[in-house]
Formats: C-alpha cells, structure tokens, sequence
C-alpha cells in the first residue's frame, strides 16, 4: 500500500525568491498603510519586485501598481491606498517579478478596502 503526503510550501517563483506577505484586513481609500512580508534574506543576496494590489471581481481582474523595485530584505514597505480604486472585499496583493508580472512571488489572503 502506498501512502501519500501533501505538503504545504510557500508560493516560490521561477526565479527561486520567495516572499510571505501579511494579509491586510480592511484598507480605506486614500490613507497611510504599510505592508509586511517575511523573506528570510539579508541585503547582500535579496531580488527586487514589484508589488501589485489586485482586485478579482465577478468580472474582470484590475491590478494596480503599488510599488516598483521592492528590496525584498526590507520586509516592510509604506505607501497611500489609491482614493481611484473601487470599494470591494475582493482585493488581495502580489509580489511579482519586476519584468514579468505573471512570475508571482507570493499572493496575499483576500482583503476589503471601504
């Protein structure tokens, strides 16, 4: 008899980065956040990405650029929730390769902003 195991790893690129979002829990529009990750690297052998709030409603997918050149060691970053973005319990965010946004690093739970 053969038995089987599942194992649960973290979203790892083709690149072979791998950064852990934090998933937020309501964002407003137009206000001051900041978003954590773990990456378990130091500055000396870190990649760059590009962070991606995107939102997957009934129908379509809208991304919008957050952040460009992400120093993954940094683990944290600070920026403003876009005021242009619409009210929705569909958001997550990306970490996504700088030049490829299909490359996905990591993706975060599902998240509101009012």
């Amino acid at each position: 008899m053969l038995a089987t195991a599942t194992l649960v790893t973290p979203l790892v690129s083709a690149s072979g980065m791998t950064v852990n979002l934090t998933t937020p829990t309501v964002w407003m529009r137009g206000t001051n956040v900041n978003e954590t990750w773990s990456s378990g690297v130091g500055p000396y052998n870190s990649g760059l990405f590009s962070l991606l709030l995107v939102n997957t409603n009934d129908t379509e997918v809208t991304q919008y650029t957050l952040a460009t050149n992400v120093p993954a060691y940094y683990d944290i970053i600070h920026f403003t929730v876009p005021t242009d973005v619409p009210v929705s319990s569909n958001y997550t965010l990306q970490a996504v390769n700088l030049t490829n946004y299909e490359d996905i690093y990591d993706q975060s739970g599902t998240f509101s902003i009012d």
